[in-house]
């Protein structure tokens, strides 16, 4: 799997937060203009289609998760899907190739197991109930901090 899916154990506590929001400002260094998580997401996937689905890997260094390839490459790393129109559990698989993206936010919520945080999007194909997918914080922070890595190394 690609390096962004390896554990990254990052510590939301230690990011500024967007004031509109919520999410955590990735700021990779001083010369580098800090960028909201939601924003950067959002430009790069609304709008676009799912191309492919890669399944959850097998290996215990990866994250465990399914990821949805768009248009244009980007990665979304899924946590969670829920079925609009069921309220259950959506499997990703190919037959979301097609869908696409059309709305993404920025969730909190606290439950038994503590504080979750997720960026979520929704993805429909205008013929079956939408599903809203939550994604893996650690995979798109680290993606947003390899992107400005890229532009200020040589």
């Amino acid at each position: 799997m690609i390096m962004a899916f390896r554990k990254h154990d990052y510590d939301l506590d230690d990011f500024e937060r967007c004031e509109e929001h919520g999410c955590p400002l990735v700021q990779v260094a001083e010369n580098v203009e800090p960028e909201c998580l939601v924003e950067w997401v959002a430009e790069r996937v609304a709008g676009r289609r799912v191309v492919d689905v890669v399944p959850p890997s097998t290996d215990p260094a990866d994250y465990p998760h399914p990821a949805l390839v768009l248009e244009g490459g980007m990665i979304l790393p899924v946590v969670k899907a829920l079925d609009t129109g069921t309220g259950k559990a959506a499997e990703m698989n190919l037959s979301l190739t097609g869908w696409a993206v059309n709305e993404v936010a920025y969730v909190v919520s606290e439950g038994p197991g503590g504080r979750m945080e997720y960026v979520t999007v929704v993805i429909a194909d205008g013929q079956h109930a939408p599903i809203l997918a939550g994604l893996n914080l650690d995979i798109l922070i680290y993606l947003l901090e390899d992107a400005q890595f890229r532009r200020i190394e040589p």
